[in-house]
């Protein structure tokens, strides 16, 4: 049986100072903007493994606003999503440069540790072009896999792979 593929955007998270990888993180991933014909939200959700890695469980979530952390997007509308696209199918249709935010819920995580975090959240952006899929458009197939180093007071980020 085969392996199924890695979905385009991947995350590990590490916890900096202990090297422990960093179970049951909120992860959150909004497209920002693309070459999509429709205005429709794309955000999807996970919770990071026991190693700390978010690459299959990638849920999208429909969304009745354009309003993501009290930002209106550009290109987005107010109208609803109700069949939200696998992360998968929203790259092959966009077939095309496109931005995304991801974002890192720490606040929690540090706080079940009984510390007290600078950043509640974590958030960057992410440029994505030259995804052609499994969809027969090309045999390129570019992923984005992220590390991610947090720790109470910081956090760094490198592509990994």
């Amino acid at each position: 049986m085969d392996e199924p593929a890695s979905p385009p955007i991947s995350i590990t998270i590490t916890d900096a100072p202990t090297s422990i990888p960093s179970a049951n993180i909120p992860v959150t991933l909004t497209l920002l903007s693309s070459s999509l014909p429709h205005n429709h939200e794309h955000t999807f959700h996970g919770l990071t493994d026991s190693h700390g890695q978010l690459n299959a469980e990638w849920v999208p979530r429909p969304h009745s606003s354009a309003m993501h952390s009290g930002v209106l997007h550009s290109g987005s509308t107010h109208s609803d999503n109700p069949n939200p696209l696998p992360l998968d199918a929203v790259f092959e249709e966009a077939n095309g440069k496109m931005v995304w935010a991801c974002r890192i819920e720490v606040k929690d995580y540090f706080e079940g540790k009984g510390l007290r975090p600078l950043l509640p959240e974590v958030e960057f952006k992410i440029l994505t072009e030259g995804y052609f899929g499994a969809g027969g458009r090309g045999v390129k197939r570019e992923t984005w896999d992220f590390r991610v180093m947090i720790g109470e007071e910081g956090f760094a980020i490198e592509r990994s792979g």
